[in-house]
């Protein structure tokens, strides 16, 4: 995939200025009839309803375009989060989920919804340019939401954080949705799912290689079939993996995995089911897990490389998101210089202020979160009677 460079215009109203920000709006007013800059500031129109929350991001977000790119400044953020909030309601869905600003491919087979907050807010502009073969995209091999996060990860991979790291991209949506490249996931088993997915998208010719089925030797090398290119699949568990032989060049898995990237890797690294990784920051009497700790190392050691969270459980538990170092929530030069400022704010705020996250990330394009709609399911409770004999057993 390449990228191309654009200008955005982004249209702001004359009248509207920081004092219209949103940040003042009366919990009494009808929010099915207030008006709501989009975001990028791309002409205005009535939501309803949405939450409250999502009206102040969006319209702080149209107001100062700039906050895209490096997110909401500590001060403003900080106001935001000790302003009264309405707790979301996570159940509730919304009208069946198109893509905003990407008009490209055939509709997805199944209904797809967000949650309630998401559909109120639209994400940043698209600037990248697909380089997907058109026959995959005709075919209907990627659907067009499919299409539009892999866009939006494309682009989100496009912006380096302070220190030359490469922004990441989060992937929220529910169960069931290169050269060289990683994929991470739980389970030795999805290897052939991932074979399945890239012959389906027309790719059959990338080979995925298991990781635990390598030798603790240099895997481009002979005694490993000079595996120089494709997809290298690994577990969380194969990842943590190392050899009895103690004084092997390769004795673990990272080393491994961080030789055959090479250091200038810019390739994908994919963590599915990436709340595996949980756990990295001590909470409580827990420990930090060698899982989590193993996959900051990996993104810390390949910082240019084009990174991908998906998760469709836990991935918004706050103090399981320390290994997301890549998301530009903490660091330097951003609204929260460390992972233990981050969610002491956070927790203090409960759900509304996950919500403000959320929120944030999507008008800037780095997170997705959908899932397949309930629309005509029904279900009833049925009592079932056990026998004494089934008791017994």
């Amino acid at each position: 995939m390449t990228s191309t460079k654009c200008s955005v215009d982004f249209g702001l109203d004359e009248d509207f200025d920081d004092d219209d920000s949103g940040s003042d709006f009366d919990d009494d007013e009808d929010l099915d009839k207030i008006e709501v800059p989009v975001s990028m500031g791309l002409g205005f129109h009535a939501s309803a309803p949405i939450t409250h929350n999502a009206i102040k991001i969006q319209a702080l977000m149209a107001a100062n375009p700039e906050f895209l790119i490096s997110g909401i400044p500590k001060q403003l953020l900080s106001q935001l989060l000790m302003q009264p909030m309405k707790t979301p309601n996570p159940i509730v869905q919304a009208e069946e989920d198109e893509p905003a600003k990407l008009k490209l491919g055939k509709k997805h087979p199944d209904p797809i919804v967000e949650t309630a907050s998401f559909p109120s807010v639209e994400p940043c502009a698209i600037c990248y340019k697909l380089a997907v073969p058109s026959e995959t995209i005709q075919s209907g091999q990627l659907s067009t939401l499919q299409l539009e996060c892999i866009t939006y990860a494309s682009q989100a991979h496009d912006h380096l954080l302070t220190g030359s790291s490469r922004a990441r991209f989060l992937i929220g949506d529910g169960a069931g949705d290169l050269k060289r490249a990683l994929w991470i996931s739980v389970s030795n088993d999805l290897k052939y799912d991932a074979e399945r997915v890239l012959s389906e998208i027309g790719a059959a010719k990338i080979e995925v290689h298991p990781l635990n089925k390598f030798k603790y030797a240099k895997i481009s090398s002979d005694v490993n079939n000079n595996s120089k290119k494709g997809v290298i699949f690994s577990t969380y568990f194969a990842l943590i993996g190392e050899s009895n032989n103690k004084n092997g060049k390769y004795r673990s898995r990272l080393k491994q995995l961080l030789q055959w990237c090479g250091d200038d890797f810019d390739g994908l690294i994919i963590f599915d089911e990436c709340h595996k990784a949980k756990n990295l920051i001590s909470v409580g009497s827990s420990n930090p897990t060698k899982t989590g700790q193993t996959v900051l190392e990996l993104q810390q050691n390949l910082p240019k490389a084009r990174a991908v969270y998906a998760s469709a459980a836990d991935a918004f538990e706050p103090k399981n998101m320390a290994y997301m170092v890549r998301l530009g929530l903490w660091g330097q030069g951003r609204a929260f210089p460390n992972f233990n400022d981050f969610i002491t704010a956070v927790k203090k705020r409960g759900v509304g202020a996950i919500e403000i996250v959320a929120v944030d990330m999507k008008l800037r394009g780095m997170y997705i979160a959908r899932q397949h709609s309930f629309h005509g399911v029904t279900f009833k409770t049925e009592e079932v009677p056990l026998s004494k004999d089934f008791r017994r057993i």
